[in-house]
Parts: C-alpha cells; sequence; structure tokens
C-alpha cells in the first residue's frame, strides 16, 4: 500500500516554481527602477513594489510568477522629490498614490525597456526593447548558462541625432533618445511605417523602405528592438526553455557605463533616412518633420532644456509652451498628455498606445480622420484601446 501511495504521489505533476528576477545599478548615480505587469491580461501580478529607488552599485531582487506575462522594466532617472511627488526626467510614470514611488501604468518615452513573458512549460520570450527610444544601457542576464543574454551596452545619448534629443537634460547634457516613431516620422496617408501602425501594422510591409534612424539604436545595439516588428532581424527577440527554470538579471549600465550624453547633438547620423520619403504625409498635406521650440525649465537642482535641434520637455515634467510660441510646441505636449492618458486607460499595449497617440494626438486628427486611418476629435479612442489589448494578448512585439 505504501508503495502505491508513493507512486500515486510521483505522478503528481510538482506545481511550478517562481522564477527570480534581480535589478542591479551599474550607472554612476541613483536610477528608481519601475516595474509594470498588465491587470487586464490574467498575467499574476508580482508582490514586489512597482517601483523603487536604487542606488549605484545596489541590487534588488524578487519572485514573479512562472507565467508572468507583457512584464517589463526600465529605470527611472534624473528624480527629485517635487511637492511631495517622485518626477522625474526620463521614464516618470503615474504614481499608484501621492508621494508613492510605485507606479501605476507605463512610464513616458524615452526609455530603454527589459521585457519578459515567461512560461511554466515550452519557452522564455524576453527582449531589450528601444521601440520608444533609449534611456540608459542594459543587459539581460539569465542564470541557465545556454541562454541568450541580449544586451545594449552602448550610451545611445552620445550617438543620438540632433531631430532625436528629447529636450530632457542636465546641466545641459542630454539624457534620452527617442525613437523615429514617438519623434513622428513615418506618417503616410493610410498608416505609420515607423509606428507599424494602420496599414502598416504587418510585418512585411513595416519598414518596407527602412526606418528613419534606425542605425542610430541597432548599430550600437544590434541585440535590441530598434522598431515593432525588428524581430525580423533575427537578433531582438530571445528565448530560453522554461525547462530550464531560469532566473534573470537585469543591469542598468553594465560595466560601469553612463547614461548622460554630450551637450552638442551628434551629427553622425543625421542623413539616415529611410529611403522612400524625406517628409511625411497625412492625408492630402506634407509637413516637414523639424524641432519644436521650447523654453527652459528645472526641477530641484536640476536643469533642463531643449537639446539641440530637439523637442522639448515632457509634459510631465512641467513643460509650458512660451507666449508666442509655435504651434508645433503646443502640439507636442498634447501628443505625450495624449500617450500617457492612453497608456493609463489601456492597461494593456503601452507602446501601441503610446506611438498612436504620437501619430495622431498634435492636432493631425482632423486630417488622420479623412485618412480613414484613425483620429476624430479624441484621435480615435476606442481605436486605441482596443489596439492596446489586441497586441499584449498576442504578447510581446517591441
Amino acid at each position: 500500500m505504501l508503495s502505491l501511495t508513493l507512486l500515486l504521489l510521483l505522478l503528481v505533476p510538482a506545481p511550478a516554481l517562481g522564477r527570480k528576477i534581480t535589478v542591479t545599478n551599474r550607472c554612476p548615480s541613483t536610477v528608481w527602477p519601475a516595474l509594470l505587469t498588465p491587470s487586464d491580461i490574467g498575467s499574476p501580478i508580482p508582490s514586489h513594489p512597482a517601483g523603487w529607488e536604487l542606488p549605484s552599485g545596489d541590487s534588488t531582487s524578487f519572485d514573479v510568477a512562472p507565467n508572468w506575462t507583457a512584464g517589463r522594466i526600465w529605470a527611472r532617472t534624473g528624480c527629485v522629490n517635487q511637492g511631495g511627488q517622485l518626477r522625474c526626467l526620463t521614464g516618470q510614470c503615474e504614481p499608484k498614490s501621492a508621494g508613492s514611488l510605485e507606479c501605476s501604468g507605463g512610464g513616458e518615452a524615452p526609455a530603454t525597456l527589459a521585457e519578459f513573458t515567461l512560461a511554466p512549460n515550452g519557452q522564455d520570450n524576453y527582449d531589450i526593447s528601444l521601440v520608444d527610444g533609449f534611456n540608459v544601457p542594459m543587459i539581460i542576464l539569465p542564470t541557465a548558462p545556454d541562454c541568450p543574454k541580449p544586451d545594449c551596452p552602448v550610451n545611445i545619448n552620445a550617438k543620438c541625432p540632433g531631430v532625436l534629443r528629447t529636450g530632457l537634460d542636465q546641466n545641459g547634457a542630454n539624457l534620452g533618445c527617442v525613437s523615429s516613431c514617438i519623434r513622428g516620422f513615418g506618417q503616410e496617408k493610410f498608416g505609420n511605417r515607423a509606428c507599424c501602425s494602420g496599414g502598416y501594422n504587418d510585418p512585411a510591409l513595416c519598414a518596407i523602405c527602412g526606418v528613419d534612424f534606425y542605425n542610430v539604436f541597432k548599430v550600437h545595439c544590434p541585440n535590441a528592438y530598434a522598431y515593432a516588428y525588428d524581430e525580423k532581424s533575427g537578433s531582438a527577440l530571445f528565448t530560453c526553455p522554461s525547462s530550464s527554470s531560469s532566473d534573470y538579471e537585469i543591469v542598468f549600465c553594465p560595466g560601469g557605463s553612463d547614461y548622460i550624453g554630450p551637450k552638442s547633438a551628434s551629427v553622425e547620423y543625421d542623413n539616415d533616412r529611410a529611403a522612400c520619403a524625406n517628409k511625411v504625409n497625412s492625408g492630402p498635406q506634407q509637413f516637414a518633420v523639424g524641432p519644436s521650440p521650447t523654453q527652459g525649465a528645472s526641477i530641484g537642482d536640476i536643469k533642463y532644456t531643449a537639446g539641440a535641434g530637439g523637442g522639448g520637455p515632457a509634459p510631465s515634467a512641467g513643460k509650458s509652451v512660451p507666449p508666442g510660441g509655435t504651434s508645433s510646441a503646443a502640439e507636442d505636449n498634447h501628443n505625450a498628455e495624449a500617450a500617457g492618458r492612453w497608456r493609463r486607460e489601456t492597461h494593456g499595449d503601452y507602446d501601441t498606445a503610446r506611438r498612436q497617440a504620437a501619430t495622431f494626438g498634435d492636432g493631425r486628427c482632423d486630417r488622420a480622420a479623412a485618412a480613414g486611418s484613425g483620429g476624430g476629435s479624441e484621435c480615435g479612442e476606442e481605436g486605441l484601446r482596443k489596439a492596446g489589448k489586441a497586441r499584449v494578448t498576442q504578447g510581446l512585439r517591441g
């Protein structure tokens, strides 16, 4: 009887064990990591806080479920306490509550993202995404010895052309580099070829004639997503057998690299443009993509102004349109506000919401609607919501 009981116990599958995630800061200064698990796709929510302070040289470890889905981790930089609220120059998120370090949703662009979809049976999927842009170098280190270790070890802020600089800087030095999608390149009549939206939401069509400023990101970080369907490169999405029960470490600034770029914009990639267009189109009109004038501002002892040739600070950092300023500054402000609103409301695919809002959220909504590619008075609110949820359900893509 005892032998039969033991046999039955052996036949019962053992419960799947959780995985350990370690976040390490090798940057020369403190960062504020953030953790996001979409709440509407059935993924277990980790018990660890969704945001915390991590001094240089420190690490934090926590457990996630073996089926953790669409999870992401990023670093917030240049953060200060302003009026009881944490305000960050990059990676800013909506706090869970007043004075909290935790995020209630996704972060503002630009931010380097570590993305995970784990599986108790099958294979883990993980990647580093620069789809929204770059703010800190990163590497993902599985504990399983035979699994790939994607990295983005180079400080792309030092390589960033003027048109992609954020205007978020510390004492005049650049802190972020947005993607061409976020900056507004690639808009055509029936979709955006840089954002892979609308008619270009297809791996075979998106980037069919290239992506503006693709090499800014892909040359220096070949093992990261440079646009939404960059898995076509064969070096963007990575897998590890779930049978290895691998844990993962995310290291910011591996090797002690820095994330602060110079005061002057790089000119190395000024001509790294897609083959099919030098201008973007929206309906029957054409308009050149250019920088947006902005005024300087400050948070505590951190100063940020317009980077050379770049756009202005994110609205979360208190951006305002200067008296007599051009409409492009106001449009950029509306872009980021719309993107933030949709990230909070979709609780799903924050990348898609951000790209869609950046494309249609700047006063071009009516032209977008006329072109049949979404828009309307609220820039296609229901469409954004559905697009966000659909993409997360399908799994990670950049």
